[in-house]
């Protein structure tokens, strides 16, 4: 009884053993389609990923200094993409920085500070700022128009800004989920550099 037991065991083993070891097969007219032609396409892109995977650990193996400059430049990378700052976090930013602008009196207030802010809240409630996203960093520039509005000049792609005075509607930059010109403008923005010159006259 107990032999008998042990034999359809092992026959199932052998079994099992011969269906994983066997190759599957493919009939000839799908190897001749576009199925045979699909897998060997892909069978094909695996190889290449494979030998250029095998390529990379075989030259940082090689070239330990330069793998890992090219391992920092790719991770800062990713980190400055995924604290990449978005429109939201301008507008956050700028409301707070015109909320601390605005808790000040008059005489101990920035006057260039405040021109900034009111100048960039002018353009947020005419809604004219945009956001050009560089994937590691970002660039918040001025349009001419605001995107409801209908106007054929509004709506027309060859009048729209162009890149040679790109420069003259940069905003702000961002990077890190910092935004720098904001932070430059604020700098001592409760210092009222004219009333000091006014004392010393």
């Amino acid at each position: 009884m107990a032999a008998s037991i042990a034999l359809q065991k092992f026959r199932g083993r052998m079994l099992m053993n011969g269906m994983f070891r066997s190759k599957v097969t493919l009939p000839q007219r799908l190897k001749e389609g576009w199925f045979g032609k699909a897998g060997t396409y892909i069978a094909n892109i695996l190889r290449d990923y494979k030998g250029a995977t095998l390529d990379i650990f075989t030259d940082a193996r090689e070239r330990p200094i330069k793998a890992t400059i090219y391992i920092a430049i790719l991770g800062s990378a990713a980190i400055a993409a995924w604290n990449n700052p978005d429109e939201q976090s301008y507008d956050r930013s700028l409301l707070d920085a015109r909320n601390d602008v605005l808790l000040l009196s008059d005489p101990i207030r920035n006057r260039a500070s405040d021109r900034h802010l009111q100048g960039l809240m002018e353009l947020r409630n005419q809604g004219r700022i945009r956001r050009l996203n560089l994937v590691v960093c970002c660039v918040m520039w001025r349009d001419d128009y605001s995107k409801a509005l209908g106007r054929y000049d509004s709506q027309c792609e060859y009048l729209r800004p162009s890149w040679r005075d790109f420069n003259q509607r940069v905003l702000d930059v961002g990077l890190m989920n910092r935004w720098y010109y904001l932070e430059k403008a604020m700098v001592d923005y409760d210092v009222n550099d004219e009333e000091f010159a006014t004392t010393d006259s």
